[in-house]
């Protein structure tokens, strides 16, 4: 499809809502809206033990609480790997000394542009968390057996929290 004209309808902290018009195949103009957003990452962070670092943390569109894998989207023109660095130390307080990037999708490409990266941090080092003022999460250590059973009794439902620690198990079993 042909973009005929582009424009942002609203600006947010973290992305934009975003308005095309589109030229079809067959010549009619159509409109497409979505959010416009500069990514994200996902990180698995995995202690010494073998444990997996997550969070959990009230999401207000859903008005529930999560346990998730830590993530967080990126700042307007920076790089996922710094968001990657950022976002471990905000959300849990650790500081990775390895970071590898493993893994991107695309989680609603119907309505959003949004470029998802995981992170699997080893060599982890406690230090102060650092959150955003509306961030309120506590840190929790899970096997990551018992975290993968978790999605089968639907405890843990948050996809990319799930696509993390699959991943994280088909490394595990492939090692």
């Amino acid at each position: 499809m042909e973009v005929l004209d582009k424009s942002i309808v609203h600006t947010s902290k973290k992305f934009d809502f975003a308005l095309h018009q589109l030229k079809t195949r067959t010549g009619e103009t159509i409109e497409r809206g979505f959010i416009d957003h500069p990514g994200s990452v996902v990180l698995i962070p995995r202690l010494a033990d073998g444990r997996v670092v997550m969070v959990r943390q009230f999401r207000h569109p859903c008005r529930q609480v999560f346990l998730e894998l830590p993530a967080g989207t990126a700042d307007r023109g920076e790089s996922l790997e710094v968001t990657a660095v950022r976002e471990l130390a905000e959300e849990t307080g650790y500081r990775a000394g390895k970071i590898e990037r493993i893994f991107e999708m695309y989680p609603l490409p119907g309505a959003s542009n949004e470029k998802m990266a995981f992170f699997r941090c080893t060599d982890l080092v406690e230090g102060e968390v650092a959150r955003e003022i509306d961030e309120e999460m506590t840190v929790e250590y899970w096997p990551l057996e018992e975290a993968l059973s978790k999605i089968e009794t639907g405890e843990i439902h948050d996809g990319k929290t799930i696509v993390g620690l699959w991943l994280e198990a088909r490394r595990q079993t492939a090692s």
